[in-house]
């Protein structure tokens, strides 16, 4: 095969399988619950769509970008394009603020996640699966448990062995 029929390839096969998955993932679907008027989601889901988009077209451009300044033994591992690219390219105060945002990202994603995993619990496994009628304030305490637990898991899991955490969030 060769470069432009990859880039096809790959195009289709992004959107097609990972690109269009955005709008099932959970972190996503909790935001479009949480809009007030039924209305308004075709239009949040136009937003969120087009953002997608652009996240996606700049990823490629950094990958591609990181690919070419930084051959050689400089990228060893691909995860560290962003901050290397940052590093290398950026005056220390930009790149301090770019390695910033980076941080507060994977804070968000992670509380998203947290969140989402202790209301799943609480809700679909203690309640649902298991037949458990409890009020709200039951309910609350199981959530912020069941967060305390996921991340002290999470925690160990990611000190011993972070190329796991890798492989984990590649697949889900």
């Amino acid at each position: 095969m060769e470069w432009g029929g990859f880039v096809l390839f790959s195009s289709v096969m992004y959107w097609g399988f990972i690109g269009m998955a955005y709008f099932g993932n959970p972190r996503s679907l909790i935001r479009f619950f949480a809009i007030d008027d039924a209305k308004n989601v075709r239009q949040a889901m136009a937003w969120s769509g087009g953002a997608q988009l652009i996240v996606a077209v700049t990823a490629v451009f950094i990958g591609l970008t990181g690919r070419i300044l930084l051959e050689g033994p400089t990228l060893s591992d691909e995860e560290l394009v962003y901050p290397l690219l940052a590093i290398d390219q950026l005056p220390p105060l930009a790149a301090g603020f770019v390695l910033a945002a980076v941080i507060g990202l994977l804070m968000s994603t992670g509380d998203s996640q947290l969140l989402i995993s202790g209301t799943t619990v609480s809700w679909d496994i203690y309640e649902r699966l298991l037949g458990n009628e409890i009020s709200d304030q039951p309910s609350k305490q199981i959530a912020r448990l069941s967060v305390l637990v996921i991340g002290v898991i999470s925690t160990t899991i990611a000190a011993l062995d972070l190329s796991l955490v890798l492989q984990l969030v590649a697949f889900a």
